[in-house]
């Protein structure tokens, strides 16, 4: 079988989506005969090659990347961009001209485009709300060219049943993670030196995005009250990165390491004593999302200071994997940290049992359901 992954136009970049998807392809390609890589750039890109797409991502070199020609990308060797709508239409034509037999995309106006054009096609969908894109979707619900919807919680399912889309067409399964990249790294202590990390210090981690719902206020007030902790921020847009750093200006147990290559990021959770993941209640997708951060923390061995909202309730539970705290509340987050200072028995069995909990969840296993769900019911 012939698997065409289309993204959004606008691989490599630094969105979390692009993340995913690599990921997912990676895990596709294990499972079918030959995949491509469908993404932006192409033959007007002036420096195609500045990112090795498979080592940004953290993937195997066993798929093919076509880059279609839409777009002017001058010197950066990043996409920006959330996504570029004219690629889709592109993409849609492009498959067209290849027949594979299954399109799968991140996109609903590609995954939309390639039905009409008389593919079989699986659109994952992760977006609820006013943001939604979900009419790509409506008109092309009862075309037997979609064979299904793949989205990340039972709440946007429910959303999407809602707009008419049959029950039967939509599949659950929430984001994943690759164990082997956290199994294949040395002891903590090895880690430690080329990440420029102290061996007696007492870390705690963050890994994600600077935006303004991610906790990162409450995390730098921790700072300021627990002086013998380093804080390690990784991730961010520069622009995040230098507003943050111009708000911790004062602290000199905050670290802004920016953002790593995602084969890297096993390395500093690893490294770590604690991991942060302090949403702020004013997240608007606190009920369905389902953050990659999540799955990678729970494998790391480290024991987790999250903040009780419904998501992550799914798969933490406070005081057996996980330490929930109050969101958008500082000092319940640094009481737990202390917690986990005191107490290391403690902190090594929270993160033990996350570990155990995580394990189905790899990229691997949600690829095979995926196909096993949908491909082998329309044959």
């Amino acid at each position: 079988m012939k698997l065409m992954y289309i993204s959004q136009g606008n691989i490599p970049s630094k969105w979390a989506h692009t993340f995913q998807a690599m990921k997912m392809a990676d895990a596709f390609a294990r499972q079918v005969d030959a995949l491509s890589m469908v993404t932006g750039g192409g033959l007007l890109t002036s420096k195609p090659n500045q990112v090795d797409c498979f080592e940004w991502y953290g993937v195997g070199n066993h798929f093919s990347i076509v880059r279609l020609p839409v777009w002017w990308r001058l010197d950066e060797p990043l996409f920006d961009g959330w996504k570029y709508p004219r690629f889709d239409r592109i993409a849609a034509l492009y498959a067209r001209a290849q027949s594979p037999d299954i399109v799968y995309t991140r996109s609903a106006n590609a995954g939309r485009l390639c039905v009409k054009l008389g593919l079989d096609t699986i659109i994952e969908f992760h977006m609820g709300g006013e943001r939604s894109e979900l009419f790509h979707i409506e008109a092309i619900k009862d075309n037997a060219h979609l064979l299904g919807v793949v989205t990340i919680s039972e709440e946007l399912k429910e959303l999407y049943s809602q707009a008419g889309i049959s029950p039967d067409k939509i599949f659950v399964w929430p984001d994943a993670v690759d164990i082997d990249a956290f199994d294949r790294l040395p002891e903590k202590e090895s880690l430690r030196k080329p990440l420029g990390i102290a061996r007696d210090a007492f870390v705690a981690t963050y890994c994600g995005h600077l935006y303004s719902d991610r906790g990162i206020e409450e995390i730098l007030d921790c700072a300021g009250t627990l002086q013998n902790v380093q804080f390690f921020l990784v991730g961010g847009w520069e622009k995040d990165i230098e507003k943050r750093k111009e708000e911790a200006r004062h602290l000199t147990n905050v670290h802004f390491k920016g953002f790593v290559s995602h084969q890297h990021v096993p390395e500093y959770l690893l490294a770590s004593d604690v991991l942060l993941m302090p949403y702020s209640s004013r997240c608007e997708n606190v009920v369905w999302m389902s953050p990659l951060k999540l799955f990678e923390y729970m494998t790391s061995g480290c024991p987790i200071v999250a903040t009780d909202l419904p998501a992550l309730r799914k798969h933490l539970e406070n005081g057996r994997n996980a330490l929930l705290v109050k969101p958008d509340d500082p000092g319940e987050l640094a009481d737990a940290i202390k917690t986990l200072m005191k107490d290391r028995i403690y902190a090594g069995q929270l993160a033990e049992a996350a570990r155990k909990d995580v394990s189905p969840y790899t990229w691997n296993n949600r690829a095979r359901a995926i196909l096993s769900r949908f491909i082998q019911k329309n044959n």
